[in-house]
């Protein structure tokens, strides 16, 4: 006997009720049906579609474009992330609020995950009825960085915070670095929130030439701070050559192009200094200008930024200028908060106004000398500006 057929009336009310689900569950972890039934008391049960595979969740997503995805998962597989980046990819179901629940969770996942394009991570244990009051702010395009944070989230990202932090040398990097290469560095870092977007750090090429690079992400806070991870992974990898400034920012603008979600970009200046040839060379992949003293007795001076930013274009070249830079010099690399700060945090700086304060310090200042000026001219000795701030000084020996 023949299988009965579905009627066209039966037909359209699956596809009416596929239009009503507004929340697609993924539900991977053991006993997620908690959060199923916590989610059909708030929204109505007709409003829910459960999966268990998330390739034919993406697929129906993609047709019927529900507000939210939920995905409750064991871990964060390789497949979780593709299948977000593929959502995020697709111009129509950009504007969903995916958010994901794991029972463990690393600030690696979290980075991973808010790269890929989640709206938001959790644990699995938070509360059901907190876990909702956030989905429902992102549902209705709110802000995860204004939201509240729970006890039970406090070390997660204290080890956010960390993990941050991590990518910028330790003291004890910065010694060995100043002892072998004959330098005085000091630096000031200050982020808009616990964590952020800008990084600096050091790269010893050879035992004459270190690298030493300034960067920038557009934004701060969580959204960016994942960007600046990856990028600490780019820069630390073993297949770059380090000593040449153009083929370095173009091999980090092909990597973060294909990274950064459409509009992110990032700002970097990245140099090596060579104390054998006494001289700095550097490319530019944005207009941040910094401040040179090719060696102890000349004056500072502004050199200007050329160069399109990271992630933003694919197949950039970049230019290498080459300046110098003997014993006793000095150099001052700083993000653009420094010199884009209004408002009630003292006077704004510009950044020909850096290069005026500098000359009017003495000519062999050290750079605690220099950060600290500079930080009382900012004003940030009495208030925290609203965006992160980076700001290196380093000083060239005299033997």
């Amino acid at each position: 006997m023949a299988e009965p057929s579905l009627s066209l009336q039966s037909l359209h009310e699956i596809e009416q009720a596929y239009r009503a689900a507004k929340i697609y569950v993924l539900c991977e972890i053991k006993g997620a049906d908690s959060i199923v039934t916590d989610l059909g008391d708030r929204f109505g049960h007709a409003c829910l579609r459960q999966f268990d595979d998330f390739d034919a969740l993406v697929t129906e997503a993609m047709d019927f474009r529900p507000q939210a995805i939920v995905c409750d998962v064991d871990g964060i597989s390789k497949r979780l992330l593709v299948n977000i980046r593929r959502l995020r990819n697709d111009g129509e179901s950009a504007g969903i609020a995916i958010v994901c629940r794991t029972n463990t969770l690393t600030p690696h996942d979290m980075g991973q995950l808010l790269s890929a394009g989640a709206s938001g991570v959790f644990l699995s244990d938070v509360p059901g009825a907190e876990f909702i009051g956030r989905l429902t702010q992102f549902m209705e395009g709110g802000d995860a960085q204004e939201l509240p944070r729970s006890r039970m989230f406090d070390e997660l990202w204290a080890a956010q915070i960390a993990q941050n932090r991590a990518l910028m040398p330790s003291a004890t990097q910065v010694e060995r670095v100043c002892k072998l290469y004959g330098l005085d560095i000091d630096v000031v870092f200050e982020p808009y929130q616990d964590i952020g977007g800008d990084m600096w750090g050091l790269i010893p090429v050879d035992e004459n030439r270190l690298a030493v690079f300034i960067a920038d992400f557009c934004g701060h806070g969580w959204r960016v701070a994942p960007h600046a991870i990856r990028m600490n992974d780019f820069l630390h990898a073993t297949d770059i050559d380090l000593a040449d400034p153009a083929r370095m920012l173009s091999w980090l603008n092909q990597r973060l192009k294909a990274l950064l979600p459409r509009g992110q970009f990032a700002a970097m200046v990245y140099g090596v200094i060579d104390i054998r040839h006494d001289r700095f060379c550097y490319g530019c992949a944005s207009w941040m200008p910094f401040a040179v003293q090719k060696d102890g007795q000349a004056g500072w001076t502004l050199h200007e930024g050329r160069g399109v930013p990271l992630g933003s274009f694919a197949d950039i070249t970049y230019e290498v200028e080459t300046i110098d830079f003997g014993p006793g010099g000095g150099l001052v690399l700083y993000s653009d908060a420094l010199v884009e700060t209004t408002g009630g945090h003292g006077p704004t700086l510009t950044s020909e106004g850096v290069a005026k304060g500098l000359n009017r310090l003495d000519r062999q200042a050290t750079p605690a000398d220099i950060t600290c000026d500079l930080v009382r001219r900012l004003g940030l000795d009495r208030a925290r500006l609203a965006d992160d701030l980076t700001l290196f000084a380093l000083r060239r020996r005299v033997s």
